[in-house]
């Protein structure tokens, strides 16, 4: 599941972003041009301008390019630590699945991604305390032999 969203999210930001940027350069370019061109024709109706309106709007297609373009790079730039990333927990993940334990500090964000089974450790200071606590069945185990274990008197 976690594969599938990252594709999903990959897909939105490689494609959305420079359509989006495609589609607002293109309006805030062609509005104004536009708007200019039918005010200017109903107070004199010549073609003198039809050149300059042409000019404007070849500009205003290579300014969406560039930016179009910028934006697919930037795109590009921020998804490719997210792959590799996604591939580190999903590579995680399958560790996980052949027996291994993985400790995450912090890591209560990703018990999902990791599969959803975990043990959490919750430390406090005051008092000096430990609670430990199962999410899953496979968790649940490790308690229970840990529960089992004999320990030292402080």
């Amino acid at each position: 599941m976690a594969h599938r969203t990252a594709k999903a999210y990959r897909l939105r930001l490689v494609i959305g972003l420079p359509v989006m940027v495609l589609c607002f350069t293109l309006a805030t370019g062609f509005l104004p041009i536009g708007m200019l061109r039918s005010t200017l024709k109903d107070i004199s109706p010549s073609n003198e301008l039809t050149g300059v309106f042409q000019n404007l709007q070849i500009s205003v297609l290579l300014i969406a390019l560039a930016a179009t373009s910028l934006a697919a790079a930037i795109a590009y730039y921020i998804v490719r630590p997210i792959e590799h990333i996604t591939e580190d927990i999903l590579a995680l993940a399958e560790q996980r699945s052949e027996g291994r334990v993985l400790f995450v500090e912090w890591g209560a964000p990703f018990i999902d991604v990791l599969g959803g089974d975990a043990v959490v450790i919750e430390l406090e200071v005051s008092p000096r305390t430990a609670r430990l606590s199962a999410t899953g069945p496979r968790a649940g185990e490790c308690l229970e032999r840990l529960e089992r274990l004999e320990r030292p008197g402080f």
